[in-house]
């Protein structure tokens, strides 16, 4: 069925198992009752299941909420996607339509969401080679030759990513700290430390690891991502609502280096 048959189809009907709401009634929510199962569960663990299907333990969310605290959740406003909530706090736009919009930027190329699941990528294709007799060494060395770089390793500013101790810590207190893709990470890391490159695994690497031997799906797995920038941009929308408006680096006009049309006289 396709085109304009599939269309009429659809037509004031949608076919879900999702859930639905019974006005008045009750609201079921991908086959259990809302009211029931939402007095046992955390927010975190409904928001989890309903992205997934999944009903993770303790222990695995306890793991994904470090990974979202520890990886993302920098109330800097100097942060690119921070700086779009307090800017949007400093116009005194709505808290809605801040978060909306530095979320929205937040699928950068070089940092946010894109890298994470590039380093996923990298990892589960790292490890399936691997697994299939390929030299993890010859692996990466292509991966670096092809793409110029291998996505998750390296960082800006920095060399050190400060993220990654306390995430080992809370993996090894819950027993993720050794699964295959933690470590292929590990040894990409050793690899590529040592070589010409001098690069380091950054918390992109480990966040995509520690979620692939979990069992999480690499598209599963940015959704989870899409709230983890949230805590840290929540305070800085808050800080320049408090500031007075228009206050969040502005720029004097003689450090505009301008080359266009001069004054106009009208």
């Amino acid at each position: 069925m396709s085109g304009s048959e599939q269309l009429q189809a659809c037509e004031d009907f949608w076919e879900t198992d999702m859930g639905a709401w019974f006005p008045g009634q009750r609201v079921v929510f991908r086959g259990k009752d809302l009211f029931e199962y939402g007095e046992h569960v955390s927010w975190t663990k409904l928001v989890f299941y309903g992205i997934s299907g999944r009903e993770f333990d303790q222990r695995e969310l306890k793991m994904l909420e470090s990974m979202m605290i520890f990886g993302s959740s920098f109330p800097d406003p100097r942060l690119w996607n921070n700086r779009v909530a307090a800017l949007a706090g400093t116009a005194r736009s709505t808290a809605t339509l801040a978060i909306a919009a530095a979320n929205a930027v937040t699928e950068a190329k070089v940092f946010g969401h894109r890298p994470i699941l590039k380093a996923y990528d990298y990892l589960a294709q790292g490890v399936k080679a691997t697994e299939q007799g390929e030299c993890a060494e010859e692996f990466v060395f292509s991966w670096m030759k092809k793409e110029r770089c291998v996505p998750g390793f390296g960082r800006p500013v920095v060399e050190v990513d400060e993220r990654v101790g306390p995430l080992m810590k809370v993996a090894r207190d819950l027993g993720f700290d050794d699964g295959l893709h933690v470590k292929f990470a590990f040894k990409t890391e050793e690899i590529l430390s040592s070589s010409r490159y001098k690069l380091g695994m950054n918390a992109a690497a480990l966040v995509s690891a520690l979620a692939a031997d979990m069992g999480v799906g690499m598209r599963n797995f940015y959704m989870f991502s899409w709230l983890s920038f949230v805590g840290g941009m929540f305070p800085c929308y808050v800080d320049a609502l408090q500031k007075p408006q228009g206050s969040f680096f502005p720029l004097s006009c003689n450090r505009i280096s301008y080359k266009g049309q001069g004054r106009r006289n009208w």
